[in-house]
């Protein structure tokens, strides 16, 4: 598979679950870093994990974008 997003970092808002996920692994897929934002704190930690263990670079960060506190914290 191409490396077409190496060296480049993705932050995914809501990339846990749904579309959000399937951008999530394809971005990782093509080599970027993800950045997986989400509020299901369980289904991006376990998603973290699985693509870390495929070599992926991949960290999950609990966010509630509908709080703007939680949102800035996110990015900061």
């Amino acid at each position: 598979m191409t490396q077409l997003l190496r060296d480049r970092i993705a932050l995914i808002t809501g990339g846990a679950a749904g579309i959000g996920e399937g951008a999530t692994r394809v971005l990782a897929s093509q080599g970027a870093g993800v950045a997986i934002c989400d509020r299901d704190e369980e289904r991006g930690i376990r998603l973290a994990a699985e693509l870390s263990e495929k070599g992926q670079v991949a960290a999950f960060f609990a966010a509630d974008y509908l709080d703007p506190d939680s949102a800035r914290a996110a990015v900061t």
